[in-house]
């Protein structure tokens, strides 16, 4: 009869706040190797001296809260900062822009209805739980001194 071993216990481990050790990069590590392991940041640009031509270019999904949107489009060569900008109607609805940047030849969505804003990227949610928009609809895009930067009137 054949016989078994006999059985042995593994310790489980067990968690410390030991933290564990960090060599520093070697001294005869070459540049690309050092800069790999170097934190760096990519500075983003400021708003640039051409010029800012912003559109409104489209109203869709009129009338339901789920698809409603509208398009703004940087048509012009300066980078538009859009904190405190509005969009808004005649009858007093008022979206107000958070800090963000409309790119040169970019374009930004703007959500009638709940999401997370940036997601994706270059849309913003109003929030809202009922439709704004309406076949006729003058939309107005201001920037933070309320100067009338786009109108546009919602078609068929």
């Amino acid at each position: 009869v054949p016989t078994q071993p006999p059985a042995t216990l593994t310790p489980a481990p067990t968690p410390t706040d030991t933290p564990l050790p960090v060599d520093a990069p070697s001294t005869n590590m070459t540049a690309t190797a050092a800069a790999a392991l170097t934190p760096t940041s990519t500075p983003l640009p400021v708003a640039s001296s051409g010029e800012l031509l912003v559109e409104i270019t489209d109203v869709l999904g009129v009338g339901q809260v789920d698809q409603e949107r509208v398009i703004i489009t940087n048509l012009g060569d300066a980078i538009a900062e859009m904190q405190d900008w509005t969009l808004s109607d005649a009858g007093g609805n008022v979206f107000t822009f958070p800090n963000a940047r409309l790119w040169k030849q970019g374009a930004v969505t703007v959500h009638t209805g709940v999401g997370v804003d940036g997601s994706p990227p270059s849309n913003f949610y109003w929030g809202r739980l009922q439709p704004v928009w309406s076949l006729g609809d003058e939309v107005t895009l201001k920037d933070a001194q309320g100067t009338v930067l786009a109108t546009y009137t919602v078609g068929q």
